[in-house]
């Protein structure tokens, strides 16, 4: 498996909690590993993607 670049534990907590401001009237208690995998990929997907739109001068990466 490659390195993991999201804490596990604050995602989950974060996920659940946004699922009960979002989400009201279910009680979610658990998150599956699939959406970690999910939420991961599209989290390195948009790292690259911003990466490949840097400018060519510079020395320090910032994402406006």
């Amino acid at each position: 498996m490659r390195n993991q670049i999201l804490n596990r534990s604050q995602t989950r907590e974060f996920i659940l909690q946004m699922c009960e401001r979002h989400r009201p009237g279910w009680k979610f208690t658990r998150v599956s590993a699939d959406a970690f995998t999910s939420i991961e990929a599209e989290l390195r997907v948009r790292i690259i993607d911003k990466i490949k739109r840097l400018p060519a001068v510079g020395r320090t990466v910032r994402f406006d």
